[in-house]
């Protein structure tokens, strides 16, 4: 069997401990099962913890999102099949943000046996063809994963996931969500990379404006390296926009300092910061932050009292800030999504069985119920996050269809961020 070493008593014991041995000194973080178990089945991350995209808390709250399922899991006795029960192990190697470590490190995965992995935001399409070329099912949540999902099809790509909903449904929710709180807004406008992805998303913000019969204003594209935003956002200004939907990704926090200061727009709305971020932002002014994520962002602080325990089970980053708990929660549910479709498909290395048991699943977990779409994307709560000068507020949706009705859960407090 491709991903399971059946074996028992010491002579498992000193196999996992010499194993343990040679991850330890190749710098890699692995899981490996324990005794009491008929196997392991090995799920591999291809993490990004050096390099331009590395030590992001998005790459670690991935991260810890798929740890703490597969530690759940195993506490909880493991996946059952045929009367066995197999441990989930986890293995993690840094990719470093390079196409060519990214290929080592998948193939690495490879001959270990695994059944699935996470696919890094950087190197995507290089990670995704090796996998998919040695049947390993691959998931993610970057539009760069789940692309070829949205151009090709699910039926051309079997075994790939993504564990959020491609980037159109939900850039549609969090402009539904934001319509649900002001309904004054008529007029949205963009400010992106020029990179496919930027493109990507913009061209999913005028599919979201005309559903909801809002007027797109334009958008203006800048280069991934660039900080100065100033030209860039007083054209968007001369638009008169209410909202402007802010790409930037890593240069988030200068755009958005820039936009306030320049009074852009009532509303910037992004996908990158994080409640904590607000710190380096400064006076928010006349300005309203919309925080959207691709799941629930709940955070330190900012949480309803039903999720606190859930939210809570992530801890917190190495550096000690929170983590996109968003984020995490969909690694975690696609985990025990897996899991269910492994015992499912009566097998630990049939992944075309494992994949179309997969399909149209759902769980329901502590943040709510999630479920794998048709097109093999995962989705499950969303929520948004409204920061002005003195408050912020968390709204919690079922999923990105229910946005434009009133939220599942809400919670206030103060806003200490941005002082």
């Amino acid at each position: 069997m491709k991903s399971v070493q059946k074996m028992k008593g010491a002579s498992w014991i000193l196999f996992s401990l010499l194993i343990a041995a040679t991850l330890v000194t190749a710098g890699q973080s692995v899981v490996l099962a324990q005794s009491g178990f008929a196997g392991s089945i090995l799920i591999g991350d291809l993490s990004q913890r050096s390099g331009v995209g590395g030590g992001q808390a998005l790459t670690e709250s991935t991260s810890r999102g798929v740890e703490v399922a597969i530690r759940e899991i195993n506490e909880s006795g493991g996946v059952k099949i045929d009367g066995d029960t197999y441990e989930l192990a986890y293995k993690a190697i840094d990719s470093r943000s390079e196409p060519a470590a990214t290929v080592s490190a998948a193939r690495q995965l490879i001959g270990d046996g695994a059944v699935a992995a996470v696919l890094p935001s950087f190197a995507t399409e290089v990670a995704y063809r090796a996998l998919s070329e040695s049947s390993v099912i691959a998931f993610g949540a970057v539009p760069r994963a789940t692309q070829p999902l949205h151009s090709d099809g699910p039926e051309r790509h079997p075994l790939l996931f993504g564990t959020v909903e491609l980037a159109a449904p939900v850039i549609a929710g969090w402009l539904g969500g934001i319509i649900q709180q002001y309904p004054e807004v008529k007029r949205v406008a963009v400010l992106n990379l020029t990179d496919p992805t930027g493109r990507f998303m913009d061209a999913a913000v005028q599919a979201a404006a005309e559903r909801f019969g809002l007027e797109y204003v334009g958008a203006q594209f800048v280069d991934p390296a660039t900080t100065d935003f100033s030209t860039a956002l007083t054209n968007l200004k001369s638009n008169n926009p209410d909202v402007i939907y802010l790409g930037t990704g890593a240069q988030i926090l200068a755009a958005t300092r820039q936009a306030i200061q320049l009074e852009a727009a009532p509303i910037l709305w992004n996908y990158t910061m994080r409640p904590v971020d607000l710190r380096h932002v400064g006076l928010l002014g006349k300005a309203t932050i919309v925080m959207a994520d691709f799941r629930a962002p709940f955070t330190e602080g900012l949480t309803p009292p039903e999720f606190q325990e859930a939210a809570a089970k992530f801890g917190q980053l190495r550096g000690g800030e929170p983590v996109q708990v968003g984020i995490a929660a969909a690694y975690y549910d696609f985990v025990h999504l897996l899991a269910q479709a492994i015992e499912k498909a009566g097998s630990t290395d049939d992944t075309t069985a494992i994949a179309a048991a997969l399909r149209e699943s759902s769980y329901d977990g502590p943040f709510g119920r999630s479920r794998i779409l048709p097109n093999q994307t995962q989705s499950g709560p969303i929520g948004l996050v409204y920061a002005d000068a003195s408050q912020i507020t968390i709204n919690v949706y079922p999923d990105t269809a229910s946005t434009t009705e009133e939220p599942l859960s809400t919670f206030s407090t103060q806003n200490t961020w941005s002082r």
